[in-house]
């Protein structure tokens, strides 16, 4: 409750959880309607949907509201409030959370934008629950979750703690399970380390899964967040984007266009070569549909290359 509490969530506010394949017991529904807890299926996120979501969350009488939900969920969202008219101004939510996958900064401020409330992002582990969480009083770095766990950010090649500024392998030890204990485990997942001017340690930011690690012509490491940049001037453009390395120098990019063009090609194929090397090759595809995760997930940075 302590990370929620600081995203201006109480116990008994209405939280509306935005989620897939919401499958639930008798035991389960009741203790979502004990909580004040609207579960809603976002499964297949037409515009017919996202009016529901919205016209169910602007006619509820509860005072204080959260939403929680995936980041590919609040971009069909955003899709839908760029290209339609909705009036919001009586939605008032608190907070939104944002959970499971990667939000970006984009998304992050015109979430915030729309819904005139603070966008936040939640990172967490279905193996031990909340790692970290952006908060009210720290919306663009992650507090760890200090009193659950031991959390260590490593090296990439050996169990050395990487320095201030840089990107390394998540690890964690879970300090209360005694049932199934969890000592150094590796999340899969790459974070951004610092330590801010209070002296306390911080994930600057989340990179992803280790699994996406990408590289460069030269075989370097690069952040993810290198790739997420290069498509911001292209939002408004697009509904969906994938990055992804085939190969030691190949790198494949698909689109789902809004309209039937993308007349940027060059510039967006030589903003990569900047980055990625000169002698990189890439494609650009177009595609109607970029399939999620049975998760309901969507991955923006894939690596076909070392997996």
């Amino acid at each position: 409750m302590y990370f929620l509490n600081r995203c201006d969530y109480n116990i008994g506010d209405r939280l509306f959880n935005l989620a897939v394949r919401l499958k639930q017991s008798k035991t389960k529904r009741l203790m979502s309607w004990l909580q004040n807890v609207a579960l809603i299926e976002i499964g297949k996120l037409n515009n017919e949907k996202i009016i529901e979501i919205l016209d169910q969350v602007k006619k509820d009488r509860n005072k204080n509201k959260v939403m929680l939900g995936y980041a590919s969920g609040f971009e069909s969202v955003i899709d839908f409030l760029d290209n339609n008219s909705y009036d919001l101004k009586d939605i008032n939510l608190n907070s939104i959370i944002v959970n499971s996958e990667y939000l970006s900064r984009q998304t992050k401020k015109t979430l915030s934008k729309y819904f005139n409330t603070q966008a936040l992002s939640r990172y967490s582990s279905e193996e031990v629950g909340i790692v970290a969480h952006q908060t009210l009083d720290s919306v663009d770095s992650f507090v760890l979750n200090h009193a659950s766990y031991f959390i260590e950010v490593l090296n990439f090649e050996n169990d050395d703690h990487v320095k201030k500024g840089e990107i390394g392998r998540i690890v964690i030890t879970d300090l209360f399970n005694y049932a199934m204990p969890l000592i150094r485990y590796d999340t899969g997942d790459i974070a951004k380390y610092n330590i801010n001017e209070k002296g306390i340690t911080e994930f600057e930011r989340i990179e992803g899964r280790k699994l996406d690690l990408i590289y460069n012509t030269q075989g370097n490491v690069l952040s993810s967040y290198i790739v997420y940049k290069k498509f911001y001037n292209y939002y408004h453009l697009l509904k969906q984007y994938q990055f992804i390395q085939q190969g030691e120098k190949e790198y494949e990019i698909v689109l789902n266009l809004r309209n039937d063009t993308f007349g940027f090609e060059k510039e967006l194929i030589q903003d990569v070569k900047n980055d990625f090397g000169q002698d990189a090759k890439v494609l650009i595809k177009y595609v109607n549909e970029i399939p999620p995760l049975s998760s309901g997930k969507r991955r923006k940075v894939v690596n076909n290359y070392k997996t």
